[in-house]
């Protein structure tokens, strides 16, 4: 009988295969010319999925968040967000965290289609409890600009190590945002 995977262990494959994938398309697909540069994009979103999760035990659920970014540089975009996820937990426990979050994300500039990786920190919120615990995440995924609209489509996976409980959530998102 096969030993069950671990969350870590989807966790890891699944962080690898979309770095892979985020590395060798860009360059396979790479633009040729020089557009002039776009102004500054701000834009606000909204997304849901589904959330891997090893707190007090493991399991899924689903998970809603809501985001604001503004591109620095074509290649720099800072992001808040907050999330929410209500995971059952050991013992049969629901509880709702809320999931804030600031990330830096390095993007591949480009007209409709922008990869993207991110690093940040936030925090995990008990709604029953006064703790809050530190976390750290990463993110990959791209932005894909739906044509002739300002609206944005975005899958994208992003992993948080929540600090104090040594705990880890994989969140597999899909999102719209509303460019300004």
């Amino acid at each position: 009988m096969t030993p069950p995977i671990t969350v870590q262990a989807r966790v890891s494959l699944s962080f690898a295969c979309v770095l892979i994938h985020m590395t060798c398309v860009p360059l396979l697909a790479a633009q040729s010319g020089t557009a002039s540069a776009p102004p500054p994009v701000r834009a606000l979103g909204v997304g849901a999925g589904i959330s891997y999760f090893d707190l007090s035990g493991i399991g899924s659920t689903t998970v809603f968040s809501v985001r604001a970014e503004l591109e620095a540089r074509r290649w720099l975009v800072l992001e808040a967000s907050v999330g929410a996820i209500r995971p059952n937990e050991q013992f049969m426990q629901q509880r709702t965290y809320v999931l804030p979050d600031v990330q830096m994300q390095l993007q591949l500039p480009g007209e409709s289609l922008r990869p993207y990786l991110g690093i940040g920190v936030g925090a995990m919120l008990g709604t029953q409890s006064p703790r809050v615990r530190p976390s750290a995440s990463g993110a990959a995924g791209f932005r894909l600009l739906v044509p002739g609209t300002r609206i944005d489509v975005r899958p994208e996976l992003r992993v948080r190590y929540i600090g104090r409980s040594n705990g880890v959530t994989a969140d597999w998102t899909l999102g719209v945002a509303y460019r300004l």
